[in-house]
């Protein structure tokens, strides 16, 4: 999510200071974002980022009508169409905005299968206990598809600078989630 202005001027901030700046300059100047929680606008600004940077605009409103997290969203943060596929796909967000607390693989095993049951749910409408946003923006999303679309599945997290912590970390996630399948 870095700019190339950013860089080209000679900043070295790190990615997490960029990121908490991008979110304040967002807030201040986009009146729909004023009152909206960091992680929100951290998923808005990855949208943009990695779905609408090529040429398909990103209206803000639009955008905060994509998110759906809350009180039983079955793990899904957000849901829209990819503009820029051929087959309209459907975009499944699950988006992890905080600084201190690592991720780890068992926790992203953990959400995308807690996405997959909900997906399920809402299939076999069985959605009682699911929050009514997902479940209408799952529905019109899949609706919008075209018949080659597919559903597509993404997480969305700041990654730390790598460390010999966080690659330590990383690999004692990795060993404990291949024990766990093997």
């Amino acid at each position: 999510i870095l700019s190339k202005r950013y860089w080209k001027a000679g900043f070295k901030m790190n990615e997490q200071n960029y990121i908490k700046e991008r979110i304040a300059t967002l807030k201040s100047e986009i009146s729909a974002y004023r009152a909206m929680q960091d992680y929100h606008i951290f998923t808005i600004m990855c949208l943009k980022y990695f779905f609408f940077s090529d040429g398909a605009t990103l209206d803000p409103d639009l955008a905060v009508d994509f998110l759906t997290d809350g009180a039983n969203d079955g793990g899904i943060d957000a849901i829209f169409n990819d503009p820029n596929s051929e087959g309209n796909d459907m975009i499944i967000v699950q988006s992890k905005y905080y600084e201190s607390t690592p991720l780890t693989g068992q926790d992203i095993v953990g959400e995308l299968y807690k996405i997959t049951e909900t997906i399920k749910l809402i299939d076999n409408f069985k959605v009682s206990n699911l929050n009514a946003k997902v479940v209408s923006a799952y529905r019109n999303a899949k609706s919008q598809m075209e018949d080659s679309g597919v559903i597509r599945i993404v997480f969305l997290h700041p990654t730390l600078p790598k460390t010999n912590v966080n690659v330590q970390n990383s690999k004692k996630a990795t060993l404990k989630s291949s024990k766990h399948t093997s």
